[in-house]
């Protein structure tokens, strides 16, 4: 569980977050969502204390992010990067198993679990394993990034506009590969978008943040049916949600 408790953040003279509070279940696809420069990529940061409070407290799992051993802390959270985040001087199975490695995985182990995971995003192990990041397509180099955070079946899994950079049709299969593969392995993900559309699609519940404040927080057909403030109900205007 991810618990913000009466979270502010500033950058010198400028507040980003303004006393936020509200807990993530274990096992939810919660997603964040608003114009850029709302706070949504700042709050993710926070869990993984790459950014931190100043004042307020981030806890997962009944402990405050910075009582942990960063170092541990960020190996057993995935992080998800928009596209161009693969080492580009590792093949795909050297980037899918960086945190493996890390974890001093057996290479058999690495090689195994490689193998079921390119098969599961429909990447073929014989061909993909030993290609360079310069010779996939975009889809195919996030499908990479996307294993290289899963491989260890973190508990917590954060995703940066991980689809952005992608053309419509990889966006999509995307978006559908990555609410199958939570399905699957009930990983808690915690996913930062500005799209309005691809938040309610795949989220579980959306929280939508404007100017460092949250506006509200609930599921999909209670953003886009019940909207909290004239923002929500703004936002979701016009856009056939």
């Amino acid at each position: 569980m991810i618990e913000f408790r009466n979270v502010v953040k500033d950058f010198g003279d400028h507040r980003v977050l303004n006393s936020a509070n509200f807990t993530i279940r274990d096992g939810e696809f919660f997603v964040l969502v608003g114009p850029s420069g709302s706070g949504k990529t700042t709050m993710l940061k926070m869990i993984n204390a790459l950014e931190t409070a100043t004042q307020g407290d981030v806890l997962v799992n009944g402990k405050r992010v910075t009582d942990y051993n960063l170092r541990d802390l960020r190996f057993d959270v995935g992080y998800v990067l928009q596209a161009g985040s693969l080492f580009p001087n590792l093949t795909v199975a050297e980037n899918i198993a960086v945190i493996a490695k890390m974890k001093k995985w057996r290479p058999e182990r690495i090689k195994q679990q490689t193998e079921i995971l390119l098969d599961k995003v429909g990447l073929s192990p014989q061909e993909f394993m030993n290609r360079m990041p310069q010779d996939l397509s975009g889809g195919q180099a996030q499908r990479i990034g996307i294993l290289r955070a899963l491989i260890t079946r973190p508990d917590i899994i954060l995703m940066d506009e991980p689809f952005s950079a992608l053309d419509p049709m990889s966006r999509v299969q995307l978006q559908e590969l990555v609410v199958d593969l939570h399905k699957e392995f009930k990983t808690t993900v915690v996913f930062v978008t500005h799209d309005m559309t691809e938040a309610v699609k795949i989220a579980d519940r959306v929280c939508i943040v404007h100017d460092g404040n949250i506006e509200q927080i609930g599921t999909p057909h209670d953003v886009t049916h019940h909207a909290a403030t004239d923002f929500v109900a703004k936002l979701f205007d016009g856009q056939g949600i």
